[in-house]
């Protein structure tokens, strides 16, 4: 597929570098369906270079941001990336620098995605949200700031086009099942978002086929 093919419809995700991390696994992912974006801790600031170039190249409708439990990134704070790269690479240290550690997986998915959808001009065609990859069970939670899920909520009798091995407890199936559209199957992305329904109607809930575990 040349990158002009992809359209409006590619997903980029940005996940950490973590050997134990890897979203073509985790997600079920197929060659060529999504770009993958790796930096240590899958931090956005980072990833800002790819996300514009690719946008550039082949156009982006999805953008995930999937950060981890038991990350390296969460091993020391700031003050000890900085004391650490004195020590080793002295001449390479800078005063301030952001290294991007990961005190709670769970609140820097949030100010990740914040820190995108703060960016100009950068959702007018692009959705943003987050996952939290438990790194030993392999549970997936969804982060709080995104709002495209409550369209497919929206969504009674929306079914999911595949089968899925994820394990996710039952609390967070629901939504979870109804994110993984966007990366599973990118081009219902834009058909979503181009054609939401009134919120107003009250909420339902979009639920996996029945052959789903």
């Amino acid at each position: 597929m040349k990158a002009k093919e992809m359209g409006k419809t590619a997903t980029a995700i940005i996940s950490c570098s973590d050997p134990r991390i890897v979203p073509e696994q985790f997600l079920g992912l197929e060659f060529s369906e999504c770009a993958i974006i790796r930096n240590a801790g899958g931090r956005t600031q980072d990833a800002m270079r790819s996300i514009l170039a690719l946008d550039a190249v082949g156009g982006l409708g999805t953008v995930v941001v999937i950060h981890h439990t038991d990350c390296g990134m969460s091993h020391t704070d700031e003050a000890g990336f900085e004391a650490a790269t004195k020590s080793r690479h002295p001449a390479l240290a800078e005063p301030g620098y952001v290294y991007g550690a990961i005190a709670d997986p769970e609140k820097t998915i949030l100010e990740d995605v914040k820190f995108l959808k703060s960016q100009p001009g950068l959702t007018d065609h692009i959705n943003i949200f987050g996952l939290v990859l438990d790194t030993h069970t392999g549970v997936l939670k969804q982060a709080a700031l995104h709002s495209l899920v409550l369209i497919l909520a929206q969504r009674k009798h929306f079914r999911l086009p595949f089968n899925s091995s994820f394990h996710l407890v039952p609390k967070e199936r629901d939504i979870a099942h109804d994110l993984l559209i966007f990366t599973h199957t990118t081009k219902y992305v834009n058909q979503l978002a181009a054609t939401p329904e009134s919120m107003s109607s009250g909420a339902g809930t979009a639920r996996a086929s029945d052959s789903d575990p």
